[in-house]
């Protein structure tokens, strides 16, 4: 009997130690994750030159720029990215040129720049899209560098003095039909350009390099509530090129080092009243703003924001700078989302450690790795799993495991059940998907032995 109990505590012991080592395998994995699991990834073979703009369309993604290939298939800076391959535009937008902005409005892809071909069709730097054919609006006098939709218009920006052939100084309004100015527009010499617009509190906001909106001071960035122009506080020193709003605020990104006569690093926020810094900001410019995963996303020419190591892009989730996987190795010029994904494009021809041409995806699995996509009611059970994990309460498509590296370490199509009994112990991440191929759920499970 003593030695009975003698083995039986024995195999507790056993237990208990096999216990702490599965926590301790656990915990290192979740370390794992938050150096590792997050990731760029290369978009297809890339594109062969500068990508500008993104926008999603249609269910897929579309990029432009200054570039003749995407993928393997001749592009004029512009092409389709359907998740698997790239294809052109018909014929783009001609030889030379380039796109600089994209937008939806209406039903259709709006695509600006400097061209006068698109798709084989003459115009004169913007374009309509309708998922088949190019067609023209009438046109800008000279290159489009903003498109914006402001309470039910799409509003454009640029270096342009005329819109459909009728005087509209550097900013303009398309109601779907006719091209009308926003009273004396914006100005301060040939030179003076709008690079970003955007609604903010019921106005539209207009950023670049100019010192008059409406034949008044403005030092490069103004406000049109639909009748007038007015200015921002006192201002920014010096161009604004990316506008966006984050958290009630609108925030600027440029080559500026002071907002409203405060020091502000390259980047700074506008609650409506005053200007303020963004942290203590970046050593160099910002070209583009965007929100994900409810954080800021900046992309541009630093090597550092908020005091910390970050090449061409960072995130600011309203307290602090961090940096995007290992960043890029060259100016990140273009941010968007598409698929719940976040995409870059620009000068870069690396992404972190992996190569990407001029476009590069932020792997999902590193930012929503320990949360939902989107419940439905999706159970995922057991948890810890030994065997078998288990799909309810939603008829799946596709069933995803991953490791922390990322790599798929099983899978399943067209069913509720995917067998783990052959992989080591330790934490994964299960992706379930619909019949569309989207993310319905992600979740971490635990295998156990």
């Amino acid at each position: 009997m003593y030695a009975e109990n003698v083995g039986d505590g024995f195999n507790i012991v056993v237990e208990i130690l096999k216990m702490k080592k599965l926590i301790l395998s656990i915990t290192l994995y979740l370390f794992a994750f938050s150096v590792y699991a997050q990731s760029w990834d290369s978009v297809g073979t890339g594109i062969n030159n500068l990508v500008l703009a993104l926008a999603s369309y249609n269910g897929s993604l579309y990029a432009g720029g200054q570039f003749y290939l995407a993928g393997e298939d001749t592009a004029n800076n512009i092409a389709e990215w359907n998740g698997t391959s790239w294809s052109a535009l018909s014929t783009g937008t001609g030889n030379g040129g380039y796109v600089s902005s994209l937008t939806v409005y209406n039903g259709d892809m709006y695509v600006g720049g400097g061209f006068y071909l698109a798709g084989g069709v003459s115009v004169d730097n913007i374009a309509k899209w309708n998922g088949t054919n190019f067609s023209s609006i009438g046109g800008l006098s000279s290159i489009v560098r903003a498109l914006a939709v402001h309470n039910g218009s799409l509003y454009v920006g640029g270096s342009f003095g005329l819109a459909g052939g009728n005087s509209a100084s550097r900013v303009a309004k398309w109601d779907g039909t006719t091209w009308s100015a926003l009273g004396s527009g914006i100005y301060s010499g040939n030179l003076s350009t709008v690079h970003s617009l955007a609604s903010y509190n019921d106005e539209l906001y207009a950023s670049g390099y100019f010192a008059t909106a409406g034949g008044a001071p403005a030092n490069n960035i103004a406000k049109w509530n639909g009748t007038s122009w007015s200015v921002v506080g006192t201002g920014l020193n010096s161009p604004a090129f990316a506008l966006c709003v984050y958290n009630g605020e609108l925030y600027a990104g440029g080559n500026f080092t002071t907002a409203g006569d405060n020091p502000a690093n390259y980047i700074a926020k506008w609650d409506g009243i005053s200007w303020s810094p963004v942290g203590s900001g970046m050593n160099n410019s910002i070209s583009k703003l965007c929100i994900f995963n409810n954080e800021l996303y900046a992309g541009g020419g630093f090597t550092v924001a908020g005091g910390i190591s970050a090449n061409n892009i960072a995130k600011w989730d309203g307290t602090n700078w961090s940096a995007i996987g290992g960043g890029m190795d060259s100016t990140v010029g273009a941010l968007g989302i598409h698929d719940s994904a976040l995409y870059a494009g620009g000068l870069f021809t690396h992404a972190g450690d992996n190569p990407a041409n001029h476009i590069a995806k932020w792997n999902p699995l590193g930012i929503g790795i320990l949360e939902s996509v989107n419940e439905n009611e999706v159970g995922i059970y057991p948890n810890p799993a030994t065997t078998e994990i288990t799909i309810t309460g939603y008829t799946t498509a596709y069933l995803k495991l991953c490791n922390t590296l990322g790599q798929t370490v099983a899978e399943a199509n067209k069913s509720n059940k995917l067998y783990v009994g052959n992989l080591p112990q330790g934490l994964y991440v299960l992706q379930v998907f619909d019949e569309k191929g989207e993310v319905v759920k992600t979740e971490k499970v635990i295998v156990g032995k």
